[in-house]
């Protein structure tokens, strides 16, 4: 197991046979006697009538009344909690997201947890930078979840039982921190104040290295990748020297969840399995009989699908809302509720924002919403994976005449993709031909969906520039514009 605390921990326990299971609570060794498939089979029942409660008769509450979502686990105990569970957090005011927490040894987070071989953890890349299993039972947190966790170091434990003997070891270290995708989730400890069972180099080996999965080789080996032949997924170097914690359950050779079998939390804590039915058991009754009077407290308003959604509901000052358009994460939109209630997803006026950018930038997305911004590609998709309608305002700067086009067809498909854009002119109306945006239609790459290379507008070139980098539209010659705002908004909703 793993655990981060203001950190990281990592637990790993030994496989448990059928009818007797030992497991490290705390600092003690606990004999259980148990029939574990039993136990297993009552807690996937328990969560599934959990998740059922969660999820029906309570819509309004989970939307509309939430609690403060504090910053990790080891808050959440400061708190006041002490239950070990799974809480929702958000280390950086970014999308909240759950983790299990372990309570019992101080509010620690669990990343990732092993004890019975239920998960498959040969998995590729983007299953490991998402995150994958139960957080009930095994799983891996997520290298994007794990990186916002340690964007700061934090301290990071490692609990592992040995199959043969039931001997524990563990591994304490107070620096552990894990960087951005761009880095490849670049790992950096050290082993000052390093306390444990092993010897501290083990884990300070992997120092500076990017993860590795079998489809993305970023170890130090000359010769392979060593995901591969360990069927595994690590910071490795060339190849491990402290385990290969996520690789094949049971096996005792280098393929193997080997030199441990193990679980990862966020704090110092393995946990026996019938705890974890007491645990949902509490919360299960708890859900029954509350009538959800927690919740109730301090309600918001629920959250709306878009500006439209939200100018029908009485909303008529411009400005800055909480949308979600999907029942994902919510974010924020600049809604133009003069026109209509759009949704603006591009502005420039004074350029005070660079908009010559890369990728990444332009899939999250950048700027000011009350000022110059890009909305960002993904919550585009996102509020347009069913058609909609798209509104261009330009301003041309020499003499401030204003051109418009708008469309009744635009949606955008998802990063798989490439954001793949499409449009067509049915219902077109506008000051321009109605073939300028048609003529992207099915293209990408650069800051804009290209074809070769535009005729609507260089809306996102460089402001104040008149020729083919600036930000300018073509209509035999390139007219610069000194402002451009591109909204969307449902289908026939005016």
């Amino acid at each position: 197991m793993m655990f981060v605390n203001g950190g990281i921990l990592l637990l790993i326990a030994g496989a448990c046979e059928a009818q007797t299971c030992i497991v490290n609570v705390g600092s003690e060794t606990v004999t259980q006697s148990t029939d574990l498939s039993s136990i297993e089979r009552r807690v996937t029942n328990i969560e599934e009538e959990l998740e059922r409660l969660k999820g029906s008769g309570n819509e309004e509450s989970t939307d509309s009344c939430k609690k403060p979502i504090l910053t990790g686990c080891d808050a959440i105990y400061k708190s006041g909690k002490r239950e070990n569970g799974i809480y929702t957090i958000s280390p950086d005011g970014r999308c909240p997201f759950d983790v299990f927490c372990d309570m019992t040894n101080g509010g620690w987070t669990v990343i990732q947890k092993r004890f019975d071989g239920s998960v498959n953890f040969y998995k590729p890349w983007t299953t490991y930078v998402n995150g994958f299993g139960s957080l009930s039972g095994e799983h891996w947190l997520g290298l994007e979840k794990i990186h916002r966790l340690t964007s700061q170091p934090v301290d990071i434990y490692f609990n592992m039982t040995r199959t043969a003997d039931r001997g524990i070891d563990y591994a304490h270290y107070k620096y552990f921190t894990v960087q951005d995708a761009t880095t490849k989730y670049t790992m950096w400890t050290n082993s000052d104040g390093y306390e444990g069972t092993l010897r501290k180099t083990v884990f300070t080996l992997h120092n500076g290295m990017k993860f590795t999965t079998y489809d993305q080789d970023n170890d130090a080996h000359p010769t392979l990748n060593c995901a591969d032949p360990h069927h595994g997924a690590w910071w490795f170097k060339a190849c491990y020297q402290l385990g290969n914690m996520n690789g094949l359950f049971g096996v005792s050779d280098s393929t193997g969840l080997n030199f441990h079998n193990g679980k990862t939390y966020v704090d110092q804590r393995v946990e026996s399995v019938e705890r974890r039915v007491t645990n949902i058991e509490e919360e299960l009754e708890r859900l029954k009989g509350s009538g959800n009077e927690e919740t109730t407290d301090s309600c918001e308003k629920s959250i709306l699908t878009g500006c439209d959604a939200i100018y029908k509901s009485g909303k008529r000052e411009d400005g800055i809302y909480t949308i979600s358009p999907d029942d994902r994460c919510p974010f924020d939109v600049f809604c133009d509720m003069t026109n209509g209630g759009w949704t603006v997803i591009q502005k420039r006026f004074d350029g005070s924002v660079d908009f010559y950018r890369p990728w990444t930038s332009y899939v999250n997305g950048f700027g000011n919403l009350s000022g110059e911004h890009w909305l960002g590609l993904e919550k585009i998709h996102r509020l347009s994976s069913q058609p909609v309608e798209i509104y261009f305002n330009m301003t041309r700067t020499a003499d401030q005449r204003i051109d418009y086009a708008h469309y009744t067809y635009f949606t955008v498909q998802d990063a798989k993709t490439k954001y793949t854009m499409w449009t067509n002119s049915d219902g077109y109306e506008g000051t321009l031909s109605n073939t300028l945006f048609t003529y992207h239609n099915d293209h990408h790459h650069g800051a804009w969906w290209f074809q070769e290379c535009f005729m609507l507008g260089n809306t996102n070139g460089q402001f104040g520039v008149s020729d083919s980098t600036g930000m300018v539209f073509y209509d035999g010659s390139y007219i610069a514009l000194s402002k451009s705002t591109i909204k969307i908004k449902m289908a026939d909703e005016e």
